[in-house]
């Protein structure tokens, strides 16, 4: 089976193949916790590769290659990420000259607190981030306080990592106000992806780089 060779593949490549979920076989989206990658086997022997992420599941795609798969898990599960482009402080001025135009007084268009814009509204060259790995889907504007994005106390544990947008968003992506959430105000913006962070960064649409562990989000960018 597609699985087991997958599996095989990780092991060959000195990888640890119970870091990733192993679904079951099925033809509705796994519920699986956020922050791990996982495999989704189908009944015709091909695989959908994905994570979840505020519970809900979204693929990086669908293959029929174990190849593939296993490379794709190979960047993912111990990714190599380079250091910021720019300094925390510029990089938070541009998030907050971001979170004007989408949510200030001369923003491009109202996005009420259950509404949503389309993706392409974020402007290329927008620093976002994300907390979790790269197999979740919804990214914040960089440096957004944790309480504003509305995530369990949990992921406060998890790392951050930071995004630079380079080429525009489809607008099968979202950008919707956080609602709150695990006790959290929320109020934060955030960018609801139609595929995996992962995808997008394979693509050139987003560029990762690393976030030191004493840059958490401090001030709200909202």
């Amino acid at each position: 089976m597609i699985v087991d060779a997958v599996r095989s593949l990780l092991q060959e490549a000195g990888l640890d193949a119970d870091a990733v979920l192993w679904a079951a076989v099925s033809d509705q989206p796994p519920r699986v916790p956020s922050h791990r990658w996982v495999v989704w086997p189908t009944a015709d022997d091909e695989i959908v590769l994905g994570g979840s992420d505020h519970g809900r599941f979204a693929a990086y795609a669908r293959f029929g290659d174990p190849t593939l798969v296993a490379e794709i898990l190979s960047r993912w599960l111990e990714p190599d990420l380079p250091p910021a482009p720019r300094d925390r402080a510029t990089l938070h001025a541009a998030s907050l000259s971001v979170a004007d135009m989408l949510v200030g007084p001369d923003a491009v268009a109202e996005l009420s607190q259950d509404g949503f814009l389309p993706g392409s509204v974020v402007p290329v060259g927008a620093p976002l981030d994300h907390i979790g790995n790269a197999s979740g889907h919804v990214l914040h504007l960089y440096d957004t306080a944790f309480a504003a994005r509305s995530l369990p106390p949990t992921d406060a544990n998890e790392p951050r990592t930071g995004f630079v947008l380079e080429a525009t968003l489809p607008d099968a992506c979202r950008v919707v106000r956080v609602e709150p959430w695990f006790g959290q105000p929320g109020g934060g913006v955030s960018i609801v992806l139609d595929r995996v962070i992962a995808y997008y960064v394979d693509r050139g649409v987003l560029s990762p780089f690393a976030v030191e562990p004493d840059g958490e989000p401090a001030e709200t960018t909202a």
